[in-house]
């Protein structure tokens, strides 16, 4: 995997299904009176070894605190997560990212697919552009 760009965007595009495309983010909010029981086997996730995970987690976190990475102004809320995937159609490279937008700023938090399935409703999404210099 490359080494991310500092001038990442984040678009809010019109996109039908994320899931198909090769890097994308996701904007998930908590609901309150969300609460689904998942029942399944948890996965570790090794993307923390692929080279530059570090390198692109810091970066990426760095270029979400600025004004302009996102394409349009979206109204974040406290305790709001945004997840984002790069190489999506390439498993053995992909790797997820998962922020926390707490007093104004994002945050790195773990990522949790069952905390999410199970208390937030996703918000917004989409595509990933000028990912590499």
């Amino acid at each position: 995997m490359c080494v991310v760009s500092n001038e990442i965007k984040f678009c809010s595009c019109e996109v039908d299904d994320y899931e198909e495309l090769p890097h994308y983010w996701v904007l998930h909010r908590y609901n309150r009176n969300k609460e689904i029981q998942i029942l399944g086997s948890l996965v570790m996730s090794e993307d923390y070894l692929l080279p530059n995970f570090e390198l692109n987690k810091n970066t990426i976190h760095e270029r979400l605190n600025t004004h302009d990475a996102f394409d349009k102004e979206i109204a974040f809320k406290n305790n709001d997560r945004l997840e984002i995937v790069l190489n999506n159609k390439k498993e053995s490279q992909r790797m997820t990212f998962c922020f926390k937008f707490k007093g104004g700023t994002w945050v790195e938090t773990a990522y949790d697919y069952f905390k999410l399935a199970s208390h937030f409703d996703e918000e917004a999404f989409g595509l990933i552009k000028d990912l590499v210099k």
